[in-house]
């Protein structure tokens, strides 16, 4: 307190002497403008007298010339003093009005520093713990400002290290966990959290191994890496095979012999593989037209030739397929399929290939969308997501035309594997989705889309909505930049959930149910408890990323629990965002969708080959056999078998 009344008064000892000097300038400058005066009149009385000698000596002829040069010239001197004088009281004026400045910005000051005094004085404790609980308020608050400035610096290098980085949660965090994390998870149960069921596991694991392998040989361990699936091609379609026997096409010489071992002649086999380049023939029939005994007049061309399986299109079903297949099976451009029908003998402009794809899309659309929409959405489990695509829109107003970032819906039927793409006008509003499950009852899966939060209440008793583990999953990983060790801890328990969900892959939906309230729900207890635990925690929620995964997961706990009641019900939405890579990979090919037309019938198509997908169907085949079947009519029950999941390739 002292010291800041002795600050104040050297402020106000300065104050008064900056006033002493202002005050001294003003008389400084009220004398020079006096002298400016004086000076002036002397001026005024010089001009005068100059005036009447210069009619003196012009009435005297000009006699004195050489006094009225000499008097000019005091006359011109005279005035560049004047001037000089006036410089000097403008210099004055200026540093008078500078002095002035400072003064009120010293008087500022010298009232700051009052007011700040007087703050401090009420601020100021009375008694020794009041001190102490300032000292604590104000320590609590840079411990504060310390933790947001640690947030924001966590969060701008999360940014920059997920820009380019994979985003999947098994990258360089997850693989590099600490020791002792990893003991940690070892010692984790397999089930309920004791070391009793742990044991009971492993040794039925082991028994069920005994019982596949013979006790003399010991289990073999498992090769670390990918492992890869053969191609199923017997039962998805037949490669054509020839077998040369060996008495087709060779001769023995005479007084030749085999070989034989065991009495049997030795057989080995030579196999190799031919290729037959695809090419395109073009046919071309003359016809004529005649008239039989009856009167009646005919052509000469076939009958199965009369009708194309499109109207509009010359192609049959095969070169049909082949390019639609291209396109939405194997992600070729438009541009690129043009190119391979070149090399195949095929020229087509590209205005006429761009019409022949819409006329047999907008065929296949027409015959066979609103049957294949029912098939997925009559059942009461889907899993459903959105994902964005650039198309080319019109404004309907203006005719404008840009390329707008609009929104496809997909929802999946786990239970036939069945795939639908919605396309409604790049919309991904609420209504969008209220419209799709009109007339759905059920259950579905999808991440935490605020569009998704009607069903989480009791608005809609006939859908119920469950969260997918794998986006809080997410969150986690990326609050591990902040909190690695808590948030290794509730990612540890979560793989234990999905390690529960393989063992229960092959179960029924009620057995599953069963083995998840015994075995999963402890485990989900207990990452909801360590949640609550960390959200009590100041310091750790002030870190943006570790409060966004905690918010995340308190939030959306009754739909991230529902999974234990429901054993339809799937962990994650994992499968139907790995249906959405045929689409990103078209995308990336094309780049973008001419039209919202287009992008309507893009989205069916990518329907039909994703569904034959999954369920390990060929497409080419199946679109074949689509396109032949789309010349006749066709009744509910013919349009069902020709869906995915009923469609068999016949050989």
């Amino acid at each position: 307190m002292r010291k800041d009344n002795g600050r104040s008064e050297v402020l106000l000892a300065a104050l008064n002497h900056v006033q002493e000097e202002c005050a001294t300038l003003r008389a400084e400058n009220a004398a020079l403008r006096a002298e400016k005066a004086g000076r002036e009149t002397e001026t005024s009385g010089l001009r005068e007298q100059l005036r009447a000698l210069a009619v003196e000596l012009a009435e005297s002829g000009k006699s004195h010339e050489q006094e009225i040069r000499e008097y000019r010239l005091r006359a011109e001197e005279a005035e560049k003093k004047a001037e000089e004088y006036r410089l000097r009281a403008e210099d004055s004026k200026r540093e008078s009005e500078t002095w002035r400045t400072k003064a009120e910005e010293e008087q500022r000051r010298a009232s700051l520093l009052e007011d700040r005094l007087s703050e401090v004085r009420s601020m100021l404790p009375l008694d020794r713990e009041t001190c102490l609980e300032t000292i604590l308020d104000q320590s609590r608050t840079i411990d504060s400002l310390l933790s947001r400035v640690a947030n924001s610096e966590a969060s701008a290098g999360h940014a920059r290290s997920r820009r380019f980085a994979r985003s999947s949660e098994q990258g360089r965090l997850l693989n590099n966990r600490e020791t002792e994390s990893d003991k940690r998870a070892d010692e984790k149960d397999l089930f309920d959290g004791t070391q009793e069921s742990l044991a009971d596991t492993q040794g039925d694991q082991a028994g069920a191994q005994e019982d596949q392998a013979p006790e003399s040989e010991p289990a073999k361990p498992k090769r670390a890496g990918r492992k890869t699936r053969p191609m199923e091609t017997e039962e998805n379609g037949c490669l054509e095979t020839v077998v040369h026997k060996l008495g087709d096409y060779f001769t023995l010489p005479e007084g030749a012999r085999f070989k034989k071992r065991n009495g049997e002649t030795e057989i080995h086999y030579y196999e190799y593989l031919e290729y037959f380049p695809a090419r395109v023939i073009r046919h071309i029939y003359e016809t004529a037209s005649y008239e039989d005994s009856t009167g009646t007049i005919s052509n000469t061309l076939p009958p199965e030739r009369r009708m194309n399986p499109v109207q509009g299109c010359p192609y049959d079903a095969g070169l049909t397929s082949y390019m639609l297949g291209e396109k939405y099976a194997y992600f070729s451009p438009k541009n690129r399929v043009r190119l391979k029908f070149h090399d195949m003998g095929l020229d087509v402009p590209k205005s006429t290939l761009g019409r022949y794809f819409s006329n047999v899309e907008g065929v296949l659309v027409d015959s066979l969308r609103e049957a294949y929409k029912r098939l997925v959405l009559d059942c009461d489990y889907l899993i459903i997501d959105e994902t964005c695509e650039l198309v080319r829109v019109t404004d309907p107003g203006t005719n404008e035309v840009r390329y707008k970032k609009c929104y496809l819906w997909g929802l999946l039927n786990p239970a036939n594997n069945m795939v639908l793409y919605v396309y409604e006008h790049g919309s991904r509003s609420r209504d969008v989705l209220m419209e799709l499950l009109d007339s759905f009852k059920g259950t579905f899966t999808s991440d935490a889309y605020g569009a998704y939060k009607i069903f989480d209440g009791n608005g809609i008793p006939e859908v119920d909505h469950t969260l997918c583990w794998v986006h809080a999953r997410r969150c986690l990983v990326d609050g591990m930049a902040v909190a690695r060790r808590e948030c290794l801890e509730l990612i540890g328990d979560i793989a234990t959930l999905f390690a529960f969900e393989g063992i229960f892959k092959n179960l029924s939906a009620r057995e599953r149910a069963i083995k998840r309230k015994e075995h999963s729900l402890p485990v989900v207890n207990r990452i909801f408890n360590k949640v609550r635990e960390y959200a009590g925690q100041c310091k750790l929620m002030s870190y943006d990323l570790m409060r966004k995964a905690v918010n995340y997961m308190l939030n959306g706990e009754k739909q991230l629990r529902k999974f234990i009641t429901n054993g339809k019900a799937e962990i994650s939405s994992n499968a139907i965002e790995r249906a959405f890579k045929p689409i990103k990979l078209d995308l990336k090919a094309c780049q973008n969708i001419g039209s919202e037309s287009e992008a309507g019938r893009a989205a069916f198509m990518h329907s039909l080959v994703q569904s034959c997908r999954q369920n390990k169907k060929p497409p080419l085949k199946y679109l074949t056999a689509l396109i032949e079947s789309i010349k006749k009519p066709l009744d509910e029950s013919a349009i069902r078998a020709l869906m995915p999941d009923q469609w068999q390739p016949n050989c």
